[in-house]
């Protein structure tokens, strides 16, 4: 299973596919000019699942919380279990769940 998410930022674009059954992710940037291609195995988050719930969009999620090993900033994420797809927005995977939303 592939996932690709992109994003872009004025003259920025930014690509990224995760491929969750060899544990590897591609990513493409092309920042001020310049190309970049990275291959690379995926590092999942490592995640403590919280026993709070919230509905979002008619799904009830369950609160995971992790934090950001480079930036030292705490990350919380809300998966819908009922959607049993691991991944979730920008760079964040690895709950038993859809993430729906995260801060």
């Amino acid at each position: 299973p592939y996932e690709v998410r992109s994003y872009s930022w004025q003259i920025e674009d930014y690509f990224i596919e995760n491929n969750l059954k060899d544990q590897t992710y591609l990513k493409f940037m092309d920042q001020m000019g310049k190309t970049y291609l990275v291959r690379d195995r995926l590092n999942p988050p490592k995640w403590r699942v919280m026993n709070e719930i919230r509905d979002i969009l008619g799904h009830m999620c369950m609160k995971a919380v992790s934090e950001d090993p480079i930036k030292g900033q705490k990350i919380t994420a809300w998966f819908a279990a009922d959607i049993p797809v691991p991944t979730g927005p920008e760079e964040l995977f690895g709950l038993p769940g859809l993430i729906l939303a995260y801060d």
